[in-house]
């Protein structure tokens, strides 16, 4: 899943494993507006792993280039366009493993042209499911944080 924030809202965008273990994207998309406090957060995040966790069939490479899954994200995030949507916007991956841990790790922001890349280094975090969602909501900012420093770095 991608965790976004543009200091307006928060938009968590689900992916899906297929039987052959790629993630893809899908349709489900949800919206929260800032300023929300850290526990929100977590709540929000984990409901939103919660609509996600089914495998899929491998899809064809016309049903890949024919997702319409961009329009959604796009609706729900209030932007017309790829250059409005990686404007001033942080992102976090979010998945959560077979054994029940949340992992958490930060992307730098590399345009519309390139996408969000994953931050180098060791730069996780790792939550149990059955952690509070306040602890999940501070690893997602401490994340976004990191996220800042490496775009503006």
């Amino acid at each position: 899943m991608s965790v976004t924030a543009d200091g307006v809202s928060v938009v968590a965008h689900i992916y899906v494993p297929t039987t052959e273990g790629l993630l893809v994207a899908t349709s489900l998309v949800s919206r929260i507006e800032e300023p929300i406090s850290d526990e929100a957060l977590g709540e929000f995040v984990v409901d939103a792993l919660g609509k996600g966790g089914f495998v899929q069939p491998h899809p064809s490479r016309e049903e890949m280039r024919a997702w319409p899954g961009k329009k959604e994200l796009f609706k729900v995030a209030r932007v017309r366009s790829a250059r409005q949507w990686y404007r001033d916007r942080l992102e976090v991956a979010v998945r959560e493993d077979v054994d029940g841990e949340i992992r958490v790790w930060p992307s730098v922001n590399e345009g519309p042209r390139r996408g969000f890349a994953p931050v180098k280094g060791d730069t996780k975090w790792v939550a149990p499911r059955d952690d509070s969602p306040l602890a999940l909501g501070v690893a997602v900012r401490e994340a976004f944080a990191m996220s800042s420093i490496a775009w503006e770095g």
